[in-house]
């Protein structure tokens, strides 16, 4: 479940939510899989050229602009399995 970037919800919520969630499996003793995904390029629907643009407008340095284009152009994803983090795909 989602919690931040919604009004009057904090990453509180989504904490508690799966709470509630392993107390009602384990009271139905239900077998179950619970799959955590981290979707650290969340901000991928950003529109980091025209945030790029305003920050030179807003006279940042080259030098940071670069910086901050070269973290938002480069991707790469991993899985972690029992806190074991995987490779870069």
């Amino acid at each position: 479940a989602q919690s931040a970037f919604q009004k009057k919800k904090g990453i509180h919520d989504s904490f508690l939510y799966v709470q509630n969630v392993i107390r009602r499996l384990q009271r139905k003793k239900a077998l179950a899989l619970l799959l955590k995904i981290d979707i650290a390029k969340a901000f991928d629907s950003v529109s980091w050229e025209y945030l790029l643009e305003l920050l030179q407008r807003l006279n940042f340095p080259a030098r940071w602009r670069d910086w901050i284009a070269l973290l938002v152009s480069t991707a790469s994803s991993a899985c972690t399995l029992n806190g074991d983090l995987g490779q870069a795909i």
